[in-house]
């Protein structure tokens, strides 16, 4: 079976957190995103390509397994797809030569007074030697046609 690399499988980590996949969940997205790669390297599809999340979905079918655990698997898989597609920057400086995955989710909470966007960015820079992530929270409320007040403003790094 194949392992996943220790910068790839903490940045899936990050990202399927992200997206909120709760943390007792963390471990089957794991699994099928192992499976799924091993099925990549077996049958010599492409890890990045639709067509191979189809055949493995399929094969999985074949495989007798329930329903419920398929679409867990798409969505670990289609998960996976997308940390791709964003991770595919590179940037080079003085401190930090790597990957970077940058993810954003917004949310909106309203009231009979205002209305309050978060905004919430994470990125994962990843390289042979480090992982890190930073997550930024900005938090905007609305008060009225034309006014919006900076109502918070958080940021953390591991």
């Amino acid at each position: 079976m194949i392992q996943i690399p220790p910068d790839i499988h903490s940045a899936y980590t990050s990202f399927i957190e992200q997206r909120g996949v709760k943390a007792g969940q963390h471990r089957y997205y794991v699994k099928w995103l192992r499976y799924y790669l091993d099925f990549c390297h077996k049958y010599n599809f492409k890890q990045t390509a639709q067509v191979s999340l189809a055949a493995f979905t399929e094969k999985l079918k074949e495989k007798k397994q329930a329903e419920n655990l398929r679409k867990q698997a798409h969505h670990a898989i289609s998960l996976f797809h997308e940390m791709k597609h964003c991770s595919g920057r590179k940037i080079q400086n003085d401190t930090f030569s790597g990957n970077v995955a940058a993810v954003g989710r917004t949310s909106f909470e309203t009231s009979s007074s205002h209305t309050k966007i978060n905004l919430i960015n994470q990125v994962v820079c990843s390289d042979s030697k480090k992982s890190f992530h930073t997550r930024i929270t900005l938090s905007l409320t609305i008060v009225g046609p034309s006014k919006a007040v900076l109502t918070g403003l958080r940021s953390s790094m591991n």
